[in-house]
């Protein structure tokens, strides 16, 4: 893929990335600033992107997925115990609710691979990047009543699954 099509794919995807980081990280400018680094990382690694495995845009929300995550591991803070003393210990049992919530996310990340790529996207798109149904329909040239079917659907399926 050279530079214009990536180029192109820039211009179609930036709002959907840029909306979906702004949503997790506190202000603009980091959102902009890894918005920028999923891109450079998506077209460092475009020659490794199938179009027979998913979609562009699923393969983009992967990789933003993923930067997202290791910019919340690197994120952490260090503190000293020498300053005033902070929240007091995290309990077993929000521990727990943690290790479960994590259970769970994988779950159903192993569920949701497991439907038919159509499906799991508008899934994520409604889910993940809080979109309606007429703004799914338009990006996938549906129109929103055949995405509040399919979504009903893949729900189903999911619950089953």
């Amino acid at each position: 893929m050279g530079q214009a099509e990536f180029e192109e794919l820039y211009r179609k995807y930036y709002q959907m990335v840029f909306g979906f980081v702004k949503k997790r990280v506190t202000g603009k400018e980091m959102a902009e600033d890894l918005t920028s680094e999923i891109f450079e990382k998506a077209f460092t690694t475009i020659e490794r992107y199938d179009e027979s495995k998913c979609s562009f845009q699923t393969w983009l929300f992967v990789i933003t997925n993923n930067h997202l995550k290791n910019y919340y591991r690197d994120k952490k803070e260090v503190v000293s115990f020498e300053e005033e003393p902070g929240p007091a210990l995290i309990s077993e049992a929000s521990v727990e609710l943690v290790v479960e919530l994590q259970e769970m996310r994988e779950v159903l990340k192993r569920a949701l691979l497991k439907l038919p790529e159509r499906d799991m996207e508008i899934v994520l798109c409604r889910y993940y990047e809080d979109m309606t149904a007429v703004q799914i329909g338009k990006r996938m040239g549906l129109t929103s009543g055949n995405v509040r079917i399919i979504l009903k659907r893949a729900l189903e399926k999911l619950r089953k699954i």
